[in-house]
């Protein structure tokens, strides 16, 4: 009764925990008196081209959307709402798809659901009445389907946050964003100028239905601003004071709540602040839960400074130049030594980039708004370096939301244009805008088109084509890259490389992909020329260095290889070359003092493939002389001589490593004719799973006496141990598949290597066949092969194969043979349907039982085939009627057997069944039990053999 109590509480417990989260974590939707403007219509006057009130929505000739909202708080957000909801909705489910594709699962998604909430649950105390306001008008235009994840409200306070929270995921690295401006001796008229590429990427998507807008609040500044969609908080912006802003994070710790965005803190300046100072006065008292820096320009003052905060320290970082770089690490004396900011300055690419734009502005003198478009458009590394499209420490990594220029001195301010910053920057004059465009009824281009910045002219080369063909395959984005890193294939590889040749990242990708095929010496060959690129960060340089040093361990064994596949002479026969290419086949050629014949032996084989693996095994003649000529070739080599099967098994290591199916063996000494390599391309096409073995004709007159008498015995073994005819099994010219050497495992070194890897292969299931072949054995012919000491080893590994077969692997054959017959196949196949007579099958059942029982634990199912084989019982049977002996029988015959034994014995030792009868019980009284046993299975054996003849007089058919 005690524990449905406790059951009882637990339960309650956990229900009442989760009431306490759920209210907790819900921030409940305010009540508001909606405006006059909740209840105005929008009306579409001209295309795309939409009204509510005072307020509008146009799309420029560019694709570029323009906002113009005005009144208080709740009025701006009702109307942004209102006219942007199909905008709202296209970028709420953009970030939802992204989303799925981070988390996959749906479980995982409520998962991240109630771990986002929980971070978030005092978000709301933390963000003024002002903009709280502004986003509950937003949220009442929000698509509802996505209420699962939070009501309207709430969701779009946690999307503000969303920015933050992916910056701190670093993996994912959303963000990479440069800003800097210049002033004084640095600028055409000596006022302030600023640029700002915004690179917070979500997929090709997100960055299309940009949003430019105007906002004219009915306290603070008027300001522009450029985001998305559902956004009130400003990432880049500039209002009517002079005053321009632009947020750079750095790296962050995951925090435990948040507290204010980052976005809605520059929104707050943007709309409250007019001078540096007034910026640093709102920067300070709140409270942010990332690091985050604010470049900051001020027309009044025409100088700029950056603000620098984390969640718990706010600092001021000027300069003495006339210009100020702001990337994603902190300057500023306060911040420099903090650990987490010396990480990512010796490990990120923010300072790459840092570098580079002070390099570019130190290059130029009166910059302008073209200059400011040239630096924000550079796509080179550091002293002008190609260091690939898309780099992240390039300026230009053409992955940006936007890209800005900043004029505060005459309010004017450009905006990219698609694609990315190669577009035209289009000019926006924020004075005439609030003055002129408010409250405008029928569409107009509201920019100033004669102020325009041409499109970079790179957009028009084949280099960009080049480019915008790797970024359809290359995502900035890690799921997007993994997914497509799975479609990859070998061919797609020259088109990979070719569309961005001095980006790194291709050659990891290569190497990814090699590595997966467990072609290491490819993938070694990719991750080092990707080493010797521009990497963007460190941390993505210890990925790969990790990567090439598993590598380097997996094929630690090649260290004396030389490999230079690219110096490779065309074949003659060029057919047969792509069809060993095609195969991914290679000729493995072990070597050991055979330099008379070696050398032919490769122009011979070279004729048809430069695929060739050579062993040289501890050669002592001119080899090595002989080798230097080809080091086009794969080529391994160490000192001591080790034997046949460890030269094959080095060759077969390397042949996984470099990527190869197939592995044709031939000998160095000539006997084979390299002809005949097209014979076994055409017998795997028949059975691409199967060892191929070359038979040689051995009968010839010239075949030595010794060679055709090793080769018989070796066969009637391999036939006795496996079932299976062979015509030369001794043959050295064959055909591996590789998918089986790779899990092989031998323990033998020398010329038994090749009988060993055929018997267990066709143990595992393997199948072996033949071609026949010709041989050669000429006079400047040298064999290793020593008759005594090799024979003597060959005939121990026979006589150790022929013990393990019979004692469990044809034992083994027979009972997965009949477990896979139903009883009545056995029946008709062994009993009603047998040749063999009434009297010979009873015989077999006696002997079965009778071996069960008698008490040769162990020993029961071999004895019983060697007996069964002697008197030429069927053996199947045999042992079908020996498996009485087994669980749940095993308890029952040895007590049987026990309290007979005791009356045979007469010794009184009698007991009743029980627990108490094991095998230490007999043990202590082993000979009353092996008495026991053997008349039982007498007993047994007479009982089963007179029903059996019985049950066969009846049914079986004379």
């Amino acid at each position: 009764m005690i524990l449905y109590y406790l059951a009882g509480i637990f339960v309650l417990s956990i229900i009442i925990g989760l009431i306490v989260f759920w209210r907790m974590v819900i921030i409940r939707t305010p009540k508001h008196k909606l405006p006059d403007i909740y209840y105005r219509e929008k009306i579409k006057a001209g295309e795309d081209f939409y009204l509510c009130g005072r307020n509008w929505l146009n799309r420029n000739k560019y694709g570029l959307w323009e906002l113009y909202i005005e009144g208080n708080a709740l009025e701006r957000g009702i109307a942004a709402g209102k006219l942007t909801e199909e905008l709202i909705e296209e970028q709420e489910n953009i970030f939802y798809r992204q989303l799925n594709e981070f988390v996959k699962s749906l479980k995982y998604l409520h998962l991240l659901r109630l771990i986002i909430a929980w971070i978030n649950r005092k978000i709301d105390k933390f963000i003024d009445e002002e903009f709280r306001k502004e986003i509950f008008g937003i949220s009442l235009y929000a698509p509802k389907k996505y209420r699962f994840i939070a009501e309207n409200y709430q969701r779009y306070l946690n999307y503000h946050a969303a920015h933050d929270i992916g910056r701190v995921l670093q993996d994912m690295q959303l963000t990479a964003c440069t800003a800097f401006a210049a002033w004084g001796n640095k600028t055409a008229n000596r006022s302030i100028i600023a640029g700002r590429n915004f690179d917070f990427y979500l997929g090709g998507d997100f960055s299309r239905s940009k949003i430019i807008s105007f906002y004219n609040p009915d306290i603070g500044y008027p300001f522009v601003m450029i985001g998305w969609g559902g956004m009130v908080g400003v990432v880049s912006g500039m209002n009517m004071a002079g005053l321009t802003l632009t947020i750079n994070g750095a790296i962050s710790k995951i925090p435990h709540y948040a507290t204010t965005p980052t976005s809605i803190l520059g929104r707050e300046i943007i709309q409250f602040a007019s001078t540096i100072n007034e910026a640093y006065i709102i920067a300070e008292k709140r409270k942010l839960f990332v690091s985050e820096s604010y470049l900051i320009c001020s027309a009044k003052e025409n100088r700029a400074v950056i603000i620098e905060k984390n969640p718990y320290t706010t600092s001021l970082y000027e300069t003495s130049n006339d210009f100020i770089v702001c990337t994603n690490h902190f300057q500023s004396d306060i911040f420099k030594n903090d650990a987490m900011n010396r990480e990512n300055i010796e490990k990120s690419d923010s300072v790459a980039r840092f570098n580079r734009v002070t390099e570019l502005i130190q290059k130029n003198q009166n910059i302008d708004p073209h200059t400011i478009a040239t630096i924000l458009r550079n796509r080179y590394g550091y002293e002008d370096k190609a260091i690939g499209l898309g780099n992240e420490k390039t300026i230009n990594q053409m992955i940006g939301h936007h890209s800005v220029i900043f004029s505060p001195g005459d309010l004017k301010i450009w905006f990219s244009t698609y694609p990315y910053q190669l577009g035209e920057y289009i000019c926006y004059d924020l004075k005439k805008i609030i003055s002129e465009y408010s409250g405008l009824s029928v569409k107009a281009e509201i920019f100033e088109q004669e102020k325009t910045i041409p499109a970079d002219p790179f957009i028009t080369t084949a280099e960009y084509k080049n480019f915008i063909r790797f970024r359809k395959n290359i995502s900035p984005i890690p799921n997007e890259r993994n997914r497509y890193n799975k479609n990859f294939d070998e061919k797609d590889l020259p088109e990979l490389i070719s569309s961005n040749p001095e980006y790194y990242s291709v050659y990891n990708i290569a190497g990814d992909y090699y590595s997966a095929k467990n072609n290491y010496l490819n993938a070694l060959h990719y991750y080092k020329i990707a080493l010797s690129k521009e990497i963007s960060t460190a941390w993505e340089k210890e990925r790969i260095e990790k990567k090439l040093d598993r590598i380097n361990r997996e094929i630690s064994g090649f260290s004396n290889v030389v490999h230079c596949p690219y110096n490779k002479p065309e074949p003659i026969n060029k057919s047969v070359y792509n069809r060993f290419k095609e195969k991914k086949c290679c000729v493995i050629i072990p070597t050991y003092n055979n330099c008379k014949t070696l050398e032919n032996v490769i122009t011979k084989i070279l004729e048809f493939t430069a695929q060739i693996i050579i062993v040289n095994d501890g050669s002592i003649d001119c080899t090595d002389e002989i080798l230097s000529r080809y080091n086009y070739l794969h080529i391994i080599s160490y000192n001591k001589n080790r034997g046949k099967g460890y030269a094959l098994r080095k060759g077969f290591n390397y042949a996984v490593a470099a990527g190869f199916d197939y592995a044709i063996t031939i000998d160095s000494d000539g006997q084979h004719s390299p002809e005949e390599l097209l014979s076994f391309l055409e017998a795997v096409e028949k059975a691409p799973d199967a060892i191929i073995v070359g038979a040689r004709n051995m009968e010839r007159a010239e075949i030595p006496g010794k060679s055709s008498f090793g080769h018989k015995l070796s066969n009637f073994w391999f036939r006795f141990e496996t079932g299976i005819w062979l015509p030369d099994t001794q043959s050295g010219y064959r055909l591996y598949p590789l998918n089986f050497i790779k899990n092989f495992t031998s323990f033998t070194n020398k010329y038994e290597f090749e009988i060993e890897v055929l018997v267990r292969a066709a143990w595992k299931g393997i199948k072996i066949t033949s071609i026949p072949i010709s041989v050669h054995y000429g006079t400047d012919r040298i064999t290793h092969f020593r008759p005594f000491k090799d024979f003597s080893r060959v005939s121990l590994l026979n006589a150790y194969f022929v013990l393990i077969s019979l004692l469990y692997i044809k034992p083994f054959q027979f009972v997965q043979g009949l477990k896979k017959k139903t009883f009545r196949e056995f029946w008709e196949q062994y009993i009603i349907k047998s040749d063999e007579s009434n009297a010979k099958i009873t015989a077999a059942v006696m002997l079965g039982v009778f071996m069960a029982v008698t008490p040769i634990w162990g020993w029961q199912l071999a004895v019983a085939v060697t007996i069964a084989h002697f008197l030429r019982l069927n053996k199947v049977i045999v042992i079908v009627s020996s498996h009485i002996s087994i669980p749940p029988m095993i308890p029952f015959v040895l007590y049987l057997s026990y309290i007979l034994g005791g009356f045979i014995l007469n010794t009184g030792n009698f007991i009743s069944y029980s627990s108490s009868i094991n095998f230490i019980f007999i043990a202590n009284n082993l000979f009353q039990y092996i008495v026991g046993s053997i008349v039982l299975g007498f007993v047994l054996a007479i009982i089963s053999g007179i029903f059996i003849y019985f049950i066969l007089a009846v049914f079986r058919k004379k």
